[in-house]
């Protein structure tokens, strides 16, 4: 049955568009992939669109299906009302793909009601995604939220945003999903993989800009982002770690053509990038000059494109006298404190054993 909107319109217009109040009320979200334009005018069915903003429906450049939806004017663009029973303790997942041509910034809030001991009945808003910044070509972003347990049944609010209200941001494949928050990942795992996917999508972005119109790598983005969302809903942590580095050997057999492993001379003093893809270079020798007193170092970057362990020889020659020493250094790849593990960054100084 739908809800009545209109003891709210003073209270909400700031947080609402006033065209959202006609539309009927789903106990799902309707239309996610926004396929559906029934009286084909560019404006996708279910949803509420506001009042100072600028949609259209696009069959370019999708991210599944036939069509996308195009936001080019508005703050908070589009928007609809759930009616969701036993919303209490129950954990929000959400993902979406979203791409811009011209650094637009994206977000994506929600809204309900809890019970306010003083206040008693009381809207929250809450955003799920903010200020996210996607590429020009489609990037998948997953957010979740545990529901607090005073909130109460009923009104469940979902809206899309441009969230610096500048650019041109267009979204494809929504999914809402109310899962059981027993099942969540604690924040720490949450982070490691949303990290780990993020690498390995830059990666692929990487690959395809070397390699293109090759399809293996649309197929692998698409893999990567199912085992980011299949662990947020499923709460397993260790299985979906191992299945990213299963992903990411294959990126990188794919990549390589199934060569079991690559090498080539690096500069010793640039830091190891987290989604380096070396450029394969026949094996040859390099040579090192040094003046009394002075350091000097080469680097090489090696990629294994298996899960075992793989030897690669490294021969030292020349004259090592009590004035000149060698040794060899490896970078390993630690989490950043500043970012609280969010991302990685190469340590240079671990002497190899």
């Amino acid at each position: 049955m739908p809800l009545s909107y209109k003891p709210l319109l003073i209270a909400l217009s700031t947080l609402l568009p006033l065209t959202a109040f006609g539309n009927e009320v789903h106990t799902e979200l309707f239309n996610r992939d926004f396929e559906q334009d029934t009286d084909n005018v560019g404006f996708p069915d279910g949803w509420s669109v506001s009042k100072d903003a600028e949609i259209t429906l696009t069959r370019e450049n999708v991210s599944s299906g036939t069509r996308a939806l195009v936001i080019t004017k508005g703050y908070a663009a589009v928007s609809q009302d759930l009616d969701i029973t036993n919303l209490a303790g129950r954990r929000v997942l959400v993902t979406v793909d979203v791409r811009s041509p011209d650094d637009a910034f994206f977000g994506l809030r929600v809204g309900y009601y809890v019970h306010d001991e003083v206040k008693g009945k009381k809207w929250v808003d809450a955003p799920m995604l903010w200020d996210k910044k996607p590429g020009e070509t489609f990037e998948t972003y997953t957010a979740q939220r545990v529901i607090p347990e005073n909130a109460l049944d009923g009104r469940f609010w979902f809206c899309l945003y441009r969230s610096k209200n500048t650019g041109t941001v267009i979204v494809d494949n929504l999914s809402l999903e109310f899962l059981d928050e027993s099942a969540a990942l604690d924040a720490r795992q949450s982070t490691v993989l949303q990290r780990e996917r993020d690498y390995l999508l830059e990666k692929l972005r990487l690959a395809g800009l070397k390699q293109p119109d090759r399809p293996e790598w649309e197929a692998l983005r698409k893999e990567v982002s199912a085992v980011r969302d299949q662990a947020v809903k499923e709460g397993d942590f260790e299985t979906s770690l191992s299945r990213f580095r299963e992903l990411n050997a294959r990126l990188q057999q794919t990549f390589y053509r199934d060569t079991p492993i690559v090498a080539n001379w690096e500069d010793g003093y640039e830091r190891l990038e987290p989604t380096a893809l070396p450029v394969p270079e026949e094996p040859k020798s390099a040579s090192l000059s040094a003046l009394g007193g002075e350091v000097v170092a080469l680097g090489v970057e090696l990629a294994n494109t298996t899960l075992a362990p793989q030897s690669y020889s490294i021969a030292l020659t020349g004259e090592v006298t009590p004035a000149v020493q060698a040794s060899l250094r490896r970078h390993v790849l630690v989490e950043t404190w500043y970012t609280k593990g969010a991302t990685l960054i190469a340590d240079p100084a671990t002497l190899l054993p």
